[in-house]
């Protein structure tokens, strides 16, 4: 990784117009992860909305612990701490207009081929390029205190992703052939997630759910699925009003997910 890789310019985000109601803005070169900050800064008291960006982290986790590895000044990892009015409402739509906010930001360099995958992951042409991970905080901070964190490749290389094992792994650089300024990416995600929140921070529900729908990746797929202790085969059949997964198991039964894991199923004898 070179020296000469710029980090973040934070005076140039805030020139560009942050969302009103973030309140203040963390820069780091590294941290352990930026979800760690964020239950510090909500033990020290409520505020609206807190953004942490960090360079670097060294011990970044994506959904169930899973490490999520970045590049320092190559990727973008930040965590909006928030606390909405009058409670957080639903965390599932609160994580889908999360990752709608991010693939908003990369269809901007990558058009159309990016697409969301239950509950929070974007992909480009099944690649996974970003992730998101919803955290309450009870007892680390005021009632309905919640932590979005969000990891987006940018500018890795195929080497930088290279002992990515568990899925494909795509970024910005790898699908556009260049680099891209990472301080325009994350006022872009942060722009729309501003128009998917309400003025309390709580998301938009009929918005999050028209906009999920017209690109979930599950819905019609085949599909591996992680969840009420056991892994089986399913269809997708879209989300709930509430942002629950539909699928058709292999038994026939319909059943609506609020957590698990999903992985899209491809059929390499077509």
């Amino acid at each position: 990784m070179a020296d000469s890789d710029p980090p973040i310019d934070i005076a140039a985000l805030q020139r560009s117009g942050l969302p009103s109601w973030v309140t203040r803005v963390i820069h780091r070169e590294r941290v352990t992860s930026t979800m760690d900050v964020a239950r510090e800064v909500a033990r020290a008291g409520p505020e609206a909305a807190v953004l942490i960006i960090a360079e670097a982290q060294t011990a970044g986790r994506g959904r169930r612990g899973a490490p999520w590895i970045a590049t320092r000044r190559r990727g973008l990892t930040f965590t909006l701490l928030l606390t909405p009015e009058g409670g957080a409402g639903p965390p599932g739509l609160l994580s889908l207009a999360s990752a709608l906010s991010v693939r908003a930001a990369v269809a901007e360099y990558c058009g159309d081929a990016v697409r969301t995958k239950w509950p929070n992951d974007v992909l480009v042409s099944g690649r996974k390029i970003a992730g998101v991970l919803i955290e309450a905080l009870p007892g680390s901070g005021p009632p309905g205190a919640m932590s979005v964190g969000i990891g987006i490749n940018v500018n890795q290389t195929r080497e930088d992703l290279s002992t990515i094992r568990d899925r494909p792994a795509t970024s910005l650089a790898i699908e556009t052939g260049r680099c891209h300024d990472r301080t325009t990416v994350l006022w872009r995600v942060l722009s729309a997630f501003g128009g998917l929140v309400d003025s309390g921070r709580r998301p938009l529900n009929d918005r999050v759910i028209q906009q999920w729908r017209s690109a979930d990746v599950c819905l019609g797929a085949k599909l591996r699925v992680r969840a009420e202790g056991r892994e089986f085969g399913a269809v997708g059949r879209g989300i709930t009003d509430e942002g629950l997964l539909v699928v058709n198991g292999e038994d026939n039964a319909t059943r609506a997910l609020a957590s698990g894991e999903v992985q899209v199923v491809v059929d390499h004898s077509l």
